[in-house]
């Protein structure tokens, strides 16, 4: 994972960027850090934000939450943790709400009415960066960053590890 390309989707909203794509190495080390417990891969995911946050606006890292099922059984925040390896300020203010389903299987139009209404932000006036592990549809990142801008947020990017 050592690029920086931009990803494009239907919609409006901040310039969105991925390191890599979701295939190969990169898809397996994503896999194992957010579904086997792989937790030594944070601090590596971490220091690969930190390359390309030079990259972009000077912003604090807004990590997309996840549901607190997957939080529960995971044991741990997945993007929380990593971001928090990140050389930058970390505001984890975004929540899920608890109506919110796993997103995976669901196409653009199901993932997008999955979250409509179903994230909060705390109120802040900071500009952000959203970070998030995988950008698929978009779906996840136009819900959040409509969260963070109705919190008082200033979203100037999306960078996510990888994208599809």
């Amino acid at each position: 994972m050592s690029g920086f390309t931009p990803v494009h989707r239907a919609g409006h909203g901040p310039p969105m960027y991925a390191l890599t794509e979701y295939a190969g190495s990169a898809r397996k080390a994503v896999i194992a850090y957010k579904e086997r417990g792989r937790r030594e891969l944070a601090p590596c995911f971490g220091r690969l934000l930190t390359e390309a946050l030079p990259r972009l606006p000077e912003a604090d890292l807004v990590p997309v939450p996840s549901r607190r099922r997957a939080v529960r059984k995971r044991g741990y925040d997945h993007m929380a943790l990593i971001a928090g390896y990140a050389d930058a300020t970390v505001r984890p203010i975004l929540r899920l709400d608890r109506g919110a389903r796993d997103s995976v299987g669901l196409d653009a139009d199901a993932r997008a009415e999955n979250l409509s209404g179903r994230v909060s932000c705390e109120p802040t006036g900071a500009s952000v960066i959203l970070v998030d592990d995988v950008i698929t549809t978009g779906a996840t990142a136009a819900a959040c960053c409509s969260a963070l801008s109705q919190a008082g947020a200033r979203v100037v990017a999306v960078l996510a590890l990888t994208a599809t």
